[in-house]
């Protein structure tokens, strides 16, 4: 029983202990409750949200927009953490007031007496509890004042209404600071809600490859002048100060002249044009569109779409009333009406009867500068084409078991085929992803190539290789930028084979599970095939690590799960670089999974590559075919190629 006694005595002591310092360290009186900066509110720091603002205004400034979206609304989860509300502000300044008076009422009745008048500054706002303050400040130098309370009280209580003053002023910069921030983020809230409502209809109504909507282009103009005038101008000093590029003004600007620009086009066509705007005064007007473009803060891929129907309208407008291509329509139509009735007369009087010959396949996809040409849509396309000092035939198919071909080939080549840029890139990404992420790789592929390759004197083998390694990673920023500014292009990427001959000597960047083979012959002068790149996929590090073949390796891991990928960031990007001379005997085969993962026997590839009676394009024709008959579950995309 006594020890029950003890037990509970000492339970009680602790818990007063405790409650006692609970008392202290929340009463008003302990002094680091004070507010000194932002002491009050621990959860929400003035400077670093306000830091936040200033940069989701910068975002806005460069067309960063979704970014300063996520910007806004951290700091309106600030907001709910601090619940911005007067009264705490008033509760503060009011605990610290009681506690003076309590202390004064037990110390010196005469002060509290005197103080009891400024009892009820709590109730005031900031300003007027400051004038109160300074008030009572004053007349205690009143001498009248001064013989009723001693020296030292006196001094003590002009430092305690100072005290009260400062925590007044602190109280009311930190109020006034968090208010400031909400209210501009408040209204900076909508203006950024119409900006992102403004992109969207731009990018469904005009910025797309399929449907390239004029009728969009006065609405796109409205939408950004009635951003201007219902949000913007209000804050046009704070987004865009003096020296700094207005895209939202100069968008509207833009495409309201773009607009009235076709219409005078339209207008042109039609014969109806005023005295007062010429052809040459439509094309100075597209002249100048064009180069406003940069000042739009447009993104990769709008630029592209935008700079190119500008040029076709250029196009049209020179086109007007000039004979010449009418002309040259009629002459391209009897040339092909004189070739036609030729080769009638060729096959039915001059060729003995022997019936027609076959007519070789000499088509380009699509033609460039007349020798480049880009398979996107490529199950639709084949190419045979032979220059001078080069053989070689390219061709994608869609497959058996897919719908779309998110394959895509270029190639690109001076005169004689002396130097030659082949790529290739099998895309991966929902919605459509897989085939941009291809295409851009593609394009961006080629541009390089025929800038810092194709025309370029005394390259080094050194210099070629960084110049291929660059390549890779423009493709790599393009594709980024384009999945940044389109959401439901997220995580799109795609492999990439990049093969350049220069002469005898081959050179070639590699990033996924695409491949590179070559054929050669051995010690015994037996034709062989040879993988030349190494697969950036799992299947590819089983093999490696463990030193099977990849018929072994296939049982253990998946085919399809690549490691590197151009446009994927999950892993940094580490292209495969390197070179070797080749003869004029030796076949080089490009390819896609598609083909590789159906015909696993890459002795049976090599078979269909030295085969003496087939031509390049059989060869190609045939491991699609082969592809096929086991399967064809993806695209299939193949390059062959010889030297001459």
């Amino acid at each position: 029983m006594k020890r029950f006694n003890f037990r509970a005595i000492l339970t009680v002591f602790v818990l007063l202990i405790f409650s006692i310092s609970t008392v202290v360290e929340a009463s008003p009186a302990h002094k680091d409750f004070h507010i000194q900066g932002t002491k009050i509110y621990k959860d929400f720091d003035i400077q670093e949200t306000n830091s936040k603002l200033i940069e989701a205004k910068n975002n806005i400034r460069n067309n960063d927009l979704n970014a300063a979206k996520e910007i806004l609304e951290e700091i309106k989860i600030a907001y709910a953490i601090v619940n911005l509300n007067n009264e705490i502000f008033n509760n503060t300044y009011k605990n610290e007031l009681s506690t003076l008076l309590n202390d004064y009422n037990k110390s010196d009745q005469t002060i509290s007496e005197y103080l009891q008048n400024i009892g009820d500054t709590y109730k005031d706002n900031f300003d007027k509890r400051e004038k109160k303050l300074k008030e009572i400040n004053t007349k205690l130098s009143d001498s009248n004042v001064t013989k009723l309370i001693n020296n030292s009280n006196l001094t003590k209580l002009k430092s305690d209404i100072n005290s009260l003053m400062n925590l007044n002023q602190e109280l009311k910069e930190e109020y006034n600071g968090i208010k400031s921030i909400k209210e501009e983020s408040d209204a900076i809230s909508p203006l950024l809600t119409s900006l992102i409502n403004n992109e969207k209809f731009m990018n469904e109504k005009f910025m797309n490859d399929s449907n390239f909507n004029y009728s969009a282009i006065n609405k796109i103009s409205v939408n950004y002048k009635n951003t201007w005038d219902n949000y913007f101008k209000d804050y046009s000093i704070i987004i865009f100060s003096e020296g700094k590029e207005n895209w939202v003004k100069n968008r509207y600007e833009f495409f309201k002249n773009f607009h009235n620009t076709l219409e005078d086009i339209s207008n042109l066509e039609k014969d109806e044009l005023s005295e007062t705007k010429s052809k040459d005064d439509i094309l100075s007007d597209l002249k100048t569109l064009s180069s406003e473009v940069n000042s739009l803060k447009l993104n990769y891929h709008q630029k592209l779409i935008l700079e190119n129907e500008i040029n076709t309208q250029k196009t049209k407008v020179e086109n007007i009333g000039d004979p010449w291509p009418v002309i040259l329509l009629i002459i391209a139509i009897i040339i092909v009406i004189l070739t036609i009735l030729f080769v009638l007369y060729y096959i039915f009087f001059l060729s003995n009867n022997k019936g027609p010959r076959p007519i070789k396949d000499r088509t380009i996809s699509r033609y460039l500068d007349g020798r480049t040409f880009l398979v996107f849509n490529s199950n639709k396309y084949g190419t045979l084409f032979h220059p001078k000092k080069l053989e070689f035939y390219a061709n994608s198919d869609v497959g058996l078991k897919r719908e779309l071909n998110e394959d895509s080939i270029g190639v690109t080549l001076n005169k004689d085929g002396s130097r030659v840029l082949f790529v290739l890139a099998d895309g991966m990404g929902g919605h459509n992803a897989g085939e941009i992420a291809s295409k851009i790789a593609i394009q961006t592929a080629i541009e390089g190539g025929k800038k810092e390759l194709l025309n370029a004197q005394n390259l080094t083998g050194s210099d070629i290789k960084d110049i291929l390694r660059d390549i890779v990673y423009s493709a790599h920023e393009n594709i980024l930028n384009m999945a940044k500014y389109n959401p439901e292009m997220s995580n799109m990427g795609t492999t990439l084979e990049i093969v350049f001959l220069n002469g005898n000597h081959l050179y070639y960047a590699h990033v996924g599970d695409s491949r590179v083979y070559m054929t050669y012959r051995d010690d015994n002068s037996e034709e062989r095939i040879e993988r030349v790149t190494k697969d950036h996929s799992e299947l590819g590090m089983y093999m490696e690590r463990y030193g099977v073949t990849e018929a072994e390796a296939r049982t253990k891991v998946a085919s399809n799960v690549i490691t590197q990928a151009v446009g994927i960031t999950s892993v940094p990007l580490n292209p495969d670089i390197g070179d070797f001379l080749i003869g004029i005997n030796n076949w080089i085969l490009i390819c896609s999974d598609g083909l590789t993962d159906m015909v696993q026997d890459d002795s049976y590839i090599g078979k269909i590559l030295i085969h003496e009676k087939l031509q390049v394009k059989e060869k190609v024709n045939e491991l699609i075919r082969a592809a096929k008959e086991f399967g064809g579950k993806d695209n299939i995309s193949i390059i062959i190629f010889k030297r001459r």
